[in-house]
């Protein structure tokens, strides 16, 4: 079983639209931070100079290549207190795929599934080490 990592937010009042509610696009945001924590806490990156950095992968990356199956159940507003998870639910030979979840209590918000590929920036895609894919589900 993967780990997974939850974290909690408060809607501020500046990702809010006008009319009070939540900008969806909000919410990819929040799904890129749960990720990079996700990752943390898996002892798969570090943060080096402000910037995150993946540990032992000599240079290779986990990129975003596509978010799948995008959904918005309800809305959220100024103030909701929500919980935004991410888990690893398949990994293949060069990509995993995560899903993401946004909840206020127990009530579903917004799911969707993002897919990432594992690339050396001099030769592109490539396999996902053993070590990685490890720490993904056993963490540190």
């Amino acid at each position: 079983m993967a780990i997974k990592h939850t974290r909690t937010h408060t809607v501020t009042v500046t990702e809010t639209e006008l009319l009070g509610n939540i900008a969806n696009y909000r919410i990819f945001e929040w799904y890129s931070n749960s990720r990079v924590d996700f990752y943390i806490t898996a002892g798969l990156i570090e943060i080096v100079s402000g910037k995150p950095q993946f540990i032992g992968t000599d240079g290779a990356v986990v990129l975003l290549r596509r978010y799948e199956e995008a959904d918005f159940f309800k809305t959220l507003s100024f103030g909701d207190e929500v919980a935004i998870s991410s888990e690893v639910v398949s990994v293949g030979e060069h990509s995993i795929k995560f899903e993401h979840e946004v909840r206020r209590g127990e009530e579903l918000i917004a799911r969707a599934y993002s897919l990432h590929v594992y690339v050396d920036p001099q030769f592109g895609k490539k396999p996902i080490p053993e070590t990685i894919k490890s720490k993904i589900f056993e963490g540190n």
